[in-house]
């Protein structure tokens, strides 16, 4: 969900820049920053992805909470 955050809010720059907000340099700088931001949140998010994937675990019943699965009620 984090990762869908991140895409979608560096999605939000195409469409300052073609409203021509970039041409305001502390709009311009706000949006590298955000740029910057949002990449480097992204870039971690991915790599966390790519980390659980690579380690696979076995849930146990212990983990799971009995009320929140209803076939384990």
């Amino acid at each position: 969900m984090l990762l869908i955050l991140s895409v979608t809010m560096l999605s939000v720059v195409p469409f300052a820049l073609g409203a021509d907000l970039g041409a305001d340099p502390v709009v311009s700088q706000h949006l590298v920053v955000f740029t910057v931001l949002f990449s480097v949140l992204g870039g971690i998010e991915i790599w966390l992805l790519a980390h659980a994937r690579s380690q696979p675990g076995v849930v146990t019943a212990a983990w799971l909470r009995r009320g929140w699965w209803p076939d384990t009620r």
